[in-house]
């Protein structure tokens, strides 16, 4: 199973799963960071973390170690 953090820049891929800390868990779960959502991977820091993606029409920072505790199940090309 990949993470998030193995998405290029620029396209998307469907959340399977999302394991880490419960209050992490409910906060990308209150912004729509859900399993079966649809995100996009749009820009990297210039220094590499944290990265910005769009998830339920917003866009977010995820540090790069939180990226590879979401797991998804596909990606897809836009």
């Amino acid at each position: 199973m990949s993470s998030l953090l193995s998405v290029p820049l620029g396209e998307r891929a469907v959340v399977l799963k999302i394991s880490t800390e419960k209050e992490l868990l409910r906060r990308f779960y209150d912004i729509g960071l859900i399993p079966g959502a649809t995100v996009t991977c749009l820009h990297k820091s210039p220094f590499g973390d944290p990265y910005a993606i769009e998830v339920s029409g917003s866009v977010i920072a995820v540090r790069k170690k939180d990226l590879k505790k979401i797991f998804i199940k596909e990606a897809k090309i836009n």
